[in-house]
């Protein structure tokens, strides 16, 4: 999912750009293109910071569950054996 919405925000950036270039390339006759060029440079920078965003947003909460799972369970330890273990100890407490 996140890479499906970066690598969109990532095409639209190369074509907003590619479209600035070709209306910068055009001439200035009849296009007005100096408000196109400002209106498509601002896109390109939103786009950009949401990017910018959204990566280091990723990031973040990859480390911050990869430490809760190291903090939750130590190495070898899963629920199944958390299980045995309780049954164990009922076992044992139980029959004594």
């Amino acid at each position: 999912m996140l890479a499906r919405i970066i690598l969109a925000m990532t095409t639209l950036t190369i074509l907003l750009f590619i479209l600035l270039l070709l209306l910068m390339t055009r001439g200035r006759r009849g296009i007005g293109y100096h408000r196109i060029v400002t209106v498509s440079l601002t896109i390109i920078d939103i786009f950009s910071d949401i990017m910018i965003a959204v990566i280091i947003l990723f990031t973040a909460s990859v480390i911050f569950l990869h430490c809760r799972s190291q903090v939750a369970r130590p190495a070898g330890f899963t629920a199944t054996t958390f299980f045995r273990a309780e049954e164990l100890f009922e076992r044992i407490h139980y029959k004594g």
